[in-house]
């Protein structure tokens, strides 16, 4: 490769530089890729037609690596946002005062489970049982055993 006084070198340290390497590792970089670097350039600079072609290479990698990271956003963006749906559900029902376990939190936030469906059912419920037993006073709770009667053992 013979270069004139008229064509336009760009320095390798630039170009190293710009692909965030050492001169020395860029310079073998582009040996293997066929760009030869001859003493006549001084090892130091390269044509701006390569140049110009390296640049072109590394945007088109940019964009590719930029069109695959939204297309995996986009495979993502479906279940972050049923997450997020959910999360705002379970905010709401806290809200309102509705204190559910862990399941049925999540069903109730996913539609499978409804709190005013079965408020209502257990209404139902009660007054099928009759209003005497509804209204009578509760029974007090029996007195708990003590270790000692739990396990059988005696004082």
């Amino acid at each position: 490769m013979q270069f004139t006084d008229t064509e336009a070198l760009v320095p390798l340290g630039l170009l190293a530089a710009e692909h965030d390497q050492p001169v020395e590792q860029f310079a073998a970089w582009l040996q293997r890729r066929g760009i030869t670097i001859t003493v006549s350039t001084g090892l130091r600079c390269i044509t701006a037609e390569v140049a110009q072609r390296l640049y072109d290479e590394r945007e088109a990698t940019r964009r590719a690596a930029a069109d695959e990271r939204r297309r995996r956003a986009g495979e993502l963006n479906p279940v972050h946002a049923r997450i997020a749906a959910h999360t705002r559900r379970q905010a709401e029902l806290r809200a309102a005062g509705l204190e559910l376990d862990g399941l049925a939190l999540l069903q109730v936030a996913s539609g499978d489970l409804d709190p005013e469906a079965d408020a209502q059912r257990a209404g139902e419920e009660l007054m099928a049982r009759g209003l005497d037993e509804a209204l009578a006073p509760p029974r007090p709770p029996s007195k708990p055993a003590s270790p000692f009667e739990q396990l059988g053992l005696r004082r």
